[in-house]
């Protein structure tokens, strides 16, 4: 009788947990729809990005190379292998390898740490489903991106305790796509490696250097494979990195607390996230401080500072965000050692105290899902209303323009926003001026980079562009108080808006669509 009502429990969380994961689904799809502007804020540059991949070797190609995490680039890209593709089946790719990206990496974790438990299969299966889906829930917290864990998929599939040499070429494998993801991702390939192997490797007296050897040998690897491809990309973009100390973007402290931009602030928010999970973690370090050697307990203690010091670092920078997206490190890292405690897999240097897993305790996973249910809860919002009508009218407009300015030898024109109109063919086929889209421009004004906008008002300043097409333009300051985003709107005022201002004039607007036309002043 107490094994069926304990099963009906789980039972119940699995349905709870599902409605869960179907309001993040569905707060993923919601917005996707067939109109031809960007849903969301970066959506353009990222479709332009894709197309700049899919193109390379095509008799199409495009000379540039993205600069802005390619790896999410080229994952993007395989859109344009889709029979006849259009904005809306590019959105539901992007959107579906988020959900399976998420998805089976909770299976790999869960799996790794389930596959040794002593279980009926039925019951096997329901935990296998239960933390599977708690995983993928707890993963969009961030959200951690497709891409990023598509680099640690093959660590979690073909890592094994003793062939570390097996291990060693995945880690060099990955570390080529992770270096061109983000930087505070470069070495997570080895991380997730030495992570699996201090969980599961008792010390036995070995000396330091001998028991980190393999770990250090992997983190050596992923550094001389990836940091050298990240220059690369960025060589290949002729963009400067974000480690060039003449960048100097902007930090915001206030994003540490509650603010209008994220209601709980970053430090309340990750630890309200992670804290039923820091808390098994912590628990069972400290009860086991005589089972498990103190170096395999400080290396977790140290990877779990570091990585979280480096996550708030990255999320204060200007344009870090109002969530909690930066901190994918952290989520992965503390998913993975809770599971492994939680199922009782790592294995101890001396006699275990315990026995059995607190997963198996319904109160346990219970607590769990108190916090990724009630964010999920609290997500849900409704699907947003596009002005089909305005979208037309500018897209006339910008053909019109386009048909008026054709006959000029060697026409420019400067897409800073709205590049699919080109990708997806709603405007005439033509040479797109690859250099100073939106998202670039915002990442080099937010780093006050003097020479690229010394560059970029000279260009104006001879009016190389017959037109610019761009989002409307406003010129002004704002207060910290006023906007979440102030840096960044003052940011673009100062840097993009006043040059073009000051050397193109407007000769079409479309407020409800939020597109500009601008002609060279005479």
């Amino acid at each position: 009788m107490k094994i069926k009502l304990v099963n009906s429990i789980f039972y119940l969380y699995i349905l709870l947990i599902l409605g869960s994961v179907a309001i993040r689904i569905f707060n993923l799809f919601a917005p996707i729809a067939y109109y031809p502007f960007a849903i969301f804020w970066s959506e353009s540059g990222r479709i332009y990005n894709s197309y700049q991949i899919f193109n390379l070797f095509g008799a199409d190609a495009i000379e540039s190379f993205p600069w802005l995490d390619p790896a999410r680039a080229i994952l993007d890209s395989l859109a344009f292998l889709i029979p006849s593709v259009t904005i809306l089946k590019w959105r539901v790719w992007v959107a579906s390898i988020s959900i399976i990206t998420m998805a089976v990496t909770s299976f790999l974790i869960v799996l790794r740490a389930i596959r040794n438990q002593k279980l009926m299969p039925a019951r096997r299966l329901i935990f296998l489903i239960l933390f599977t889906l708690f995983g993928t829930l707890f993963f969009f917290q961030g959200p951690i991106y497709a891409h990023l864990l598509t680099g640690i998929v093959p660590i979690l599939l073909f890592y094994r305790q003793d062939k570390p040499k097996i291990t060693l070429i995945i880690v060099a494998i990955c570390a080529i796509w992770s270096g061109l993801t983000r930087v505070n991702w470069f070495f997570m390939p080895a991380i997730i490696a030495s992570l699996l192997y201090v969980l599961k490797q008792p010390r036995q007296k070995m000396p330091a250097w001998r028991y980190f050897c393999w770990p250090f040998i992997w983190g050596m690897t992923n550094l001389i494979i990836s940091l050298p491809i990240y220059f690369w990309a960025l060589g290949k973009a002729n963009q400067p990195s974000i480690l060039n100390p003449e960048l100097k973007y902007g930090f915001e402290v206030a994003k540490l607390w509650p603010n209008a931009g994220y209601t709980f602030g970053l430090i309340p928010g990750i630890f309200l996230v992670t804290a039923p999970m820091l808390f098994i973690i912590m628990r069972y370090l400290w009860l086991q401080r005589h089972s498990i050697d103190k170096l395999r307990i400080a290396f977790l203690l140290l990877l779990l500072s570091g990585l979280a010091a480096g996550s708030t670092l990255m999320s204060l920078r200007a344009g870090g965000g109002f969530d909690l997206h930066n901190y994918d490190t952290v989520l992965l890292v503390v998913f993975i050692i809770a599971i492994q405690i939680g199922f009782r897999e790592v294995q101890p240097d001396e006699d275990n105290i315990f026995s059995g897993s607190i997963f198996f305790h319904p109160i346990t996973i219970g607590i769990l899902l108190i916090v990724p249910i009630f964010l999920s809860v609290r997500a849900i919002k409704p699907a947003p209303v596009y002005d089909y009508v305005a979208a037309q009218d500018a897209i006339k407009n910008i053909n019109l323009a386009l048909k008026e300015n054709a006959s000029k030898q060697e026409s420019q024109v400067l897409f800073i926003d709205y590049r699919p109109l080109v990708v997806f063919g709603q405007v005439p086929p033509r040479p797109i001026y690859n250099s100073y889209e939106k998202v670039e421009l915002m990442e080099m004004a937010m780093a006050q980079n003097k020479l690229y906008f010394q560059q970029f008002t000279d260009t104006l300043s001879q009016h190389k562009f017959d037109l610019i097409i761009t989002p409307l333009l406003w010129q002004g300051e704002q207060l910290q108080g006023e906007n979440p985003f102030w840096y960044e709107n003052n940011s673009w005022s100062n840097y993009v808006v006043a040059p073009i201002l000051e050397y193109y004039e407007s000769g079409y607007t479309n407020r409800e669509a939020d597109l500009q036309i601008y002609y060279p002043k005479p």
